[in-house]
């Protein structure tokens, strides 16, 4: 839609005229009305040399001019037989519509009928409507009653009070500029077509695109009523971009329910209007009434205001009237499905979440965001594992970054910088620490001593989503915690890490409910769960002398046993577990300390020697007590050292460790 010229419509001999007949139901023995010459100003377009106040005899007699444009004038009155027609309202009502629409495009008209209210018989007004249409008042109401319905007026309050009675300014800019002739022609300058986008159905792969866009086409084939989709979910994730893709896709144009305004007489933007959710249902009314029929679809972008001021500008009946009987099919975007009641959401046909997409989803939205800037494969994938990442924040990084010239390190740099900075404005910026392994993990020097088929049934549960249950168990250091891990990047996951400091609480019984509210996150995320030293959580309730320490393991329990993501615990001390915890994990995993062969590999590997003396073969044979987390340490050693006998450091580190391992001996009597 092309911008509106900012044209006057001044409309003053006719809102004079109008004027003239509300000031007749004012009682001629009040002497001060208030109305000051600013308000005469803006009804009469003509100039006062001061600002006083007058009564209602001093005010009547700057209504009475010729009228400067006699042909606006006609217009107006030709255009409201019009609209009569359009709308199957009785003709004779058109005077009556001169003074709402008068009331609405003339400020000081409006100021002026909003002033005397005090000083006008109750139902007055209503009679003025009345007297201009020479209509009984039931008569009145229907027609004011139809108008509403086909969305060409908005009423607030009653027709005791036609000033809240509104019309669409894109509408008054037609009736003012143009002939009415058609119902198409009112909407002309309202329609808001929406910019195109340059995705497609396979960028939303994280969504039930297949759904959306089968009924959207079978519904819209079968010419059915009541169309309504509610999209909800975190700002940013792209749902305004899926609904363009589905009218695209779809070949429909979409247009936007945006509002407009009249301000002293001139047409202005949607920034700053008188209730502004009004406008926008009067508006949707308006394309249903007006656009039936057509081959279109509206987007209502940020509708949650719509929903949460019903009963305060207007009635909850006439917006769920709009979602059963809307002939043009809607999509309604929120980021706060929240404020909806349930009686809103239950009258939309289909409602679907679109949250943030998974990491796998969000690389390849960067690397075609990011085409040109020449940053690394390992960028993509350090940058998708950011928490709270959107497509729109990656959307607006790659465009600074672009628009800046920058490529490489100084796109990364700058992708990185605009990144954080919106996240950190939304309080979204996690800069918690996190697992960190030294050493990049290898399967192959996990000991565990179940069968290795096992370690493959696992996968393979991970890999279809199953919700299985995993305890790893095993001396500190072997790899619990880092196989969790890697089980998750095998398959693109988000891993939760969850420790007690997470969930327990001082407070009684407010651990229960962060445990019970982590879990259901986690199941609305697709989570994967990893319970570390999770001996701290699910302490056997034998040992428990405290009742609300006891509801923390029966609250963890019943979760375990209601998850419905891979869940996977971490203990060194399976022993001081509850028994029931045991019943609950469908596999058991022990890991042990490494083999020889497999201190021996590490060791070459860390210390990246190919080749060992016999010595250090013997010393390191004899180590039977070491583990992945062991040669982690040495690494960390040697990293800091600066000695060039680092081979002979490295066994020194690993006997030392391998010694503090051993198991204290009992004391008693040498036999």
């Amino acid at each position: 839609m092309t911008a509106l010229p900012k044209q006057p419509l001044p409309c003053h001999y006719l809102a004079a005229f109008y004027a003239k007949r509300v000031l007749a139901l004012v009682d001629v023995d009040i002497s001060h009305t208030g109305i000051n010459r600013s308000t005469l100003r803006g009804i009469t377009g003509r100039a006062f040399s001061d600002n006083s106040e007058l009564n209602s005899k001093q005010v009547l007699p700057f209504f009475d001019f010729n009228d400067d444009t006699p042909a606006l004038s006609e217009r107006i009155r030709n255009n409201m037989v019009a609209l009569c027609q359009l709308f199957d309202v009785n003709p004779n009502f058109a005077p009556a519509l001169g003074l709402i629409a008068l009331i609405n495009i003339n400020q000081g008209l409006n100021r002026m009928v909003e002033l005397l209210g005090g000083y006008i018989e109750e139902k007055a007004l209503e009679w003025l409507l009345c007297d201009l249409s020479g209509m009984s008042s039931d008569e009145v109401g229907n027609s004011v009653m139809q108008l509403q319905q086909s969305g060409l007026i908005s009423m607030d309050r009653y027709l005791d009070e036609p000033q809240d009675i509104t019309i669409t300014p894109s509408l008054l800019y037609v009736i003012t500029t143009e002939e009415v002739k058609s119902k198409e022609q009112l909407l002309k300058h309202a329609l808001c077509p929406c910019l195109p986008t340059k995705l497609n159905a396979t960028n939303f792969s994280y969504v039930d695109t297949e759904l959306l866009l089968g009924y959207l086409s079978q519904a819209i084939e079968q010419k059915q009523t009541g169309i309504n989709i509610l999209l909800y979910g975190e700002a940013g994730s792209g749902k305004t971009e899926l609904a363009k893709v589905l009218a695209s896709t779809l070949a429909l144009p979409l247009y936007e329910a945006r509002n407009m305004r009249i301000d002293e007489g001139y047409l202005s933007g949607e920034f700053g209007a008188k209730s502004a959710d009004t406008q926008r249902l009067q508006y949707i009314t308006m394309v249903q009434s007006l656009m039936a029929g057509s081959d279109m679809m509206l987007l209502v972008d940020e509708c949650e205001s719509l929903f949460f001021n019903a009963d305060m500008h207007y009635s909850k009946e006439s917006v769920h009237r709009i979602l059963e009987r809307n002939t043009v099919p809607a999509i309604w975007i929120t980021n706060h499905v929240q404020q909806l009641e349930h009686s809103y959401i239950r009258r939309f046909k289909l409602v679907m979440s679109v949250n943030s997409p998974q990491e796998q989803i969000l690389q390849t939205i960067s690397k075609a965001e990011f085409k040109g800037l020449a940053v690394s494969a390992e960028f993509h994938e350090r940058l998708s594992k950011t928490p709270n990442l959107t497509p729109a924040l990656i959307a607006n990084a790659g465009h600074v970054s672009r628009t800046l010239g920058f490529k490489r390190t100084l796109a990364q740099s700058v992708i990185e910088d605009v990144i954080e900075g919106t996240l950190s404005a939304c309080n979204l910026w996690d800069d918690s620490m996190r697992y960190q392994s030294e050493l990049s993990f290898d399967i192959t020097m996990l000991n565990i001593k179940q069968p290795s088929s096992v370690l493959k049934q696992i996968n393979h549960a991970v890999a279809n989503n199953a919700p299985i249950r995993v305890l790893i168990s095993g001396p500190s250091g072997t790899g619990k915690t880092a196989l969790a891990h890697y089980m998750a990047e095998q398959h693109n996951r988000h891993i939760k890490r969850v420790l007690s400091s997470d969930v327990l609480s001082k407070y009684v019984g407010d651990s229960e409910k962060q445990i019970a509210a982590l879990f259901q996150q986690a199941h609305r995320d697709n989570h994967l769960l990893l319970l570390d030293e999770v001996d701290s959580l699910l302490t056997s309730r034998e040992r428990l002398n405290m009742q609300h320490e006891r509801q923390v393991v029966n609250e963890l329990l019943a979760q375990l046993e209601c998850f419905t993501q891979p869940l996977f615990a971490a203990t060194n001390f399976e022993t001081a577990l509850d028994s029931a915890v045991l019943r609950r994990f469908d596999f058991k995993l022990q890991c042990d300390y490494l083999t020889a062969s497999q201190v021996i590999t590490l060791y070459k590997r860390t210390v990246s020697v190919p080749q060992l003396s016999k010595d250090e073969m013997s010393e390191l044979s004899a180590l039977r007590r070491l583990t992945p987390g062991d040669f982690a340490l040495l690494a960390r050693r040697l990293r800091f050292s600066d000695t060039k006998e680092h081979r002979q450091l490295a066994l020194n580190v690993l006997i030392d460790e391998n010694t503090r391992k051993q198991p204290t001996p009992t004391i008693g009597f040498v036999r």
